[in-house]
């Protein structure tokens, strides 16, 4: 039985998914956490009323701030951008946010593309295997998996792939694509999980 504080007002209780990468240190050296919901007393329009401004506006900087080192690993290939005032603001930063909470404007044909590039150069160079078979996630990853849906064995080695591609590249790497993998791998276990069907669902 989950028990809820009566200082916590129960319509800010936010639920979010996290993924993890295998244990690198410590007694779960070589392990994985199994993916997990959970829950956290967030905000709403109602209770921010009631925060420390000066509190608050710590928090805002932080995720702007946290928006303008996204761009930067974003543009990592030109060394002549900088976040400006212009380009690293609260409505700019609060727009990505709410984007990024859709899949479908997160999975794009650009987006899909760079994380297959980058898998493809992460696994290579890891040794976690060969070129042709690094080359072959790529595609459907491209190809947001098109090919293998209703293929569960499939899925679930894709799906395992994603994992050690997270464990091989580097955080500075992973940036600028948290959102997509994120976002991949979510869709990885909804393709990937039995279908249920039943007389009234259709």
């Amino acid at each position: 039985m989950t028990t809820i504080n009566p200082a916590v007002n129960t319509a800010a209780v936010m639920t979010v998914k996290s993924f993890f990468k295998k244990a690198k240190a410590g007694a779960n050296i070589g392990k994985k956490r199994a993916d997990m919901n959970w829950n956290f007393a967030g905000v709403n329009s109602e209770t921010v009323a009631t925060l420390d401004a000066a509190a608050v506006a710590k928090v805002v900087n932080g995720f702007i701030e946290a928006y303008g080192r996204k761009l930067i690993a974003t543009n990592g290939d030109d060394w002549n951008f900088e976040p400006t005032i212009e380009t690293c603001n609260f409505e700019l930063a609060y727009a990505d946010l709410t984007a990024a909470r859709t899949n479908s404007r997160v999975l794009t044909k650009e987006t899909l593309t760079k994380l297959g590039d980058l898998y493809l150069a992460v696994m290579v160079r890891s040794g976690t295997v060969e070129v042709k078979a690094a080359n072959t996630v790529r595609s459907l990853i491209i190809d947001k998996f098109a090919s293998v849906m209703g293929k569960t064995d499939v899925l679930a080695v894709l799906r395992s792939r994603i994992d050690q591609f997270c464990d091989h590249a580097t955080e500075e790497e992973l940036e600028s694509i948290a959102d997509v993998v994120e976002a991949v791998a979510a869709l990885l276990d909804e393709l990937a999980a039995p279908q249920e069907v039943t007389v009234d669902s259709i």
